[in-house]
């Protein structure tokens, strides 16, 4: 594996992880304080992985 090819399997794998704390972020049911927690988790996530950002929906 080269390492281009290792950089976007970790971005494949971070685009995961982004989607799924989305998409818990997103729940209606889910209790306010969990949901900043979501949001700030994401925001760092994006600061690690700015290459992920313009995936982010508007509404982030």
């Amino acid at each position: 594996m080269t390492h281009d090819q290792g950089e976007m399997f970790i971005l494949f794998m971070a685009d995961d992880k982004l989607s799924g704390k989305v998409q818990v972020w997103r729940d209606p049911d889910r209790r306010s304080r969990k949901c900043r927690k979501d949001l700030s988790d994401i925001l760092r996530f994006i600061e690690v992985h700015p290459k992920l950002e313009p995936t982010l929906p508007p509404d982030v």
